[in-house]
């Protein structure tokens, strides 16, 4: 078996705001393999956009990246 194209391990974030610290994503992992469709489904903001902007690396200021 070939290594996962892209590797997720314990992304945790928060998001800093004037009454205090959200928890936005909590120890998400997952592995996408070569040749494969992955879909990422949930209710609206349950993180499905925050785990793919903190893989792209372009998190908003007010975020804070815990682990992953």
């Amino acid at each position: 078996m070939s290594p996962p194209l892209l590797s997720l391990r314990g992304l945790s974030v928060d998001f800093v705001t004037r009454t205090g610290t959200a928890r936005v994503l909590d120890d998400v992992s997952f592995d996408i393999g070569a040749g494969e469709i992955v879909g990422i489904t949930g209710e609206s903001g349950s993180g499905k956009s925050v785990a793919a902007y903190s893989i792209m690396g372009i998190l908003d200021r007010a975020a804070r990246l815990r682990s992953g």
